[in-house]
């Protein structure tokens, strides 16, 4: 029987931050760079009330920019490798509005590969239908989890037999010990394979 992975979508599969920095810089301003962004929660970098960096994620999670953003590199090869042997499912911090575009998106970029896809509305959306991702995690029979934030992978720590944080200038804090950090998707398959 094939092993269930879970997988996140920002800054995992999808290059958020990529994409994200030129279009605020561009709409805002300013001069950030991705090294910049050393805090998951964008108050600290941005420096402006929650309200605001709300209004501001709503126009990115629905302009042009965010829809054509890049995969993360040797995302779609590891993908590929990966869904011989083990189910993928992507489960993201996204709200639920955000499905069309966002399935749209996988299907162009890993089409055929992704079995199924949970938004736990943790950004933006209706906040009563938010879900942890541990949550997602057990119900789905997830025994693999990749993902970018601290928090998600501290969630589901003790419940996947494997928890992967991809490294990234945001999440450089001590980890729970059954997390291991990597560098890459070809870590990732190093480890998996």
């Amino acid at each position: 029987m094939k092993k269930k992975i879970g997988i996140d979508l920002d800054d995992v599969l999808l290059d958020f931050s990529g994409a994200l920095i030129p279009w605020h810089n561009a709409n805002y301003g300013t001069k950030y760079r991705y090294e910049d962004m050393t805090s998951y929660n964008l108050e600290d970098i941005l420096q402006c009330p929650r309200y605001e960096i709300d209004r501001r994620m709503t126009d990115f999670h629905f302009s042009e920019e965010h829809y054509n953003a890049l995969p993360i590199p040797g995302a779609a090869l590891a993908l590929e490798r990966l869904s011989q042997d083990h189910s993928l499912i992507v489960i993201t911090s996204k709200a639920d509005e955000m499905r069309p575009s966002m399935e749209a998106w996988l299907a162009k970029h890993f089409p055929n590969l992704i079995e199924s896809v949970h938004f736990t509305n943790h950004h933006l959306g209706d906040k009563s239908k938010k879900r942890k991702k541990s949550d997602v995690c057990r119900e789905e029979g997830v025994q693999i989890f990749i993902d970018d934030a601290c928090i998600h992978v501290t969630d589901v720590a003790d419940i996947c037999e494997k928890v992967f944080l991809l490294d990234r200038p945001w999440n450089q804090e001590a980890l729970h010990p059954a997390v291991t950090r990597v560098h890459s998707w070809e870590d990732i398959l190093k480890k998996l394979l």
